[in-house]
């Protein structure tokens, strides 16, 4: 099996603050369920390849670290500290190295995700609602509530420029393996 978290890399709508927008308290419609740790700089770059989880919204020590693109669960909220679950460790971080807002890119040539019964185009908009095993539940954003299940590996961080493939910009990862 593939590693799903190597493979994603996401965009955020950034609030004020830098919460992912909408990641809310858990009590509404807007809360977000599974976000994607970044540890991506303004420029897409990766600035830490590990993000360190802690054991308290205050601190404290690591008690595990999630790689740069993993999908975790938010678990609880508390102002800007989020509790998040993967990969079988739970922490808190704050919420500017969380993104709620992904992007779909499907396989090339055509790089085109199938949901809900309709072929979408590459970068379409997308929150993570549940993830199992190699699938996600996903809402697209525009337009708004339609909901299906894709394969968590066509969630990426951006589409591929107009005439290339997928393969050649398919993660959008801007690193360079830097």
């Amino acid at each position: 099996m593939r590693s799903v978290t190597t493979a994603l890399i996401v965009m955020a709508t950034v609030t004020a603050c830098g919460a992912p927008d909408g990641i809310g308290d858990g009590s509404g419609d807007g809360a977000r369920r599974v976000v994607m740790v970044s540890g991506r700089d303004d420029h897409g770059l990766v600035a830490v390849r590990n993000i360190a989880l802690r054991p308290a919204p205050d601190g404290g020590g690591v008690v595990g670290r999630l790689p740069d693109g993993t999908l975790a669960q938010v678990r609880e909220v508390r102002g800007a500290q989020v509790q998040v679950s993967a990969s079988g460790v739970t922490g808190w971080v704050d919420d500017f190295v969380l993104r709620g807002e992904l992007r779909l890119a499907g396989p090339p040539p055509g790089c085109r995700v199938h949901l809900a019964g309709r072929d979408l185009p590459a970068g379409t908009r997308v929150e993570v609602l549940s993830l199992d095993k190699e699938t996600a539940k996903v809402r697209l954003i525009d337009p708004p509530h339609t909901v299906g299940t894709v394969l968590a590996s066509n969630i990426a961080e951006l589409a591929p420029l107009p005439g290339q493939s997928c393969a050649t910009a398919g993660s959008g990862r801007t690193d360079h393996g830097h």
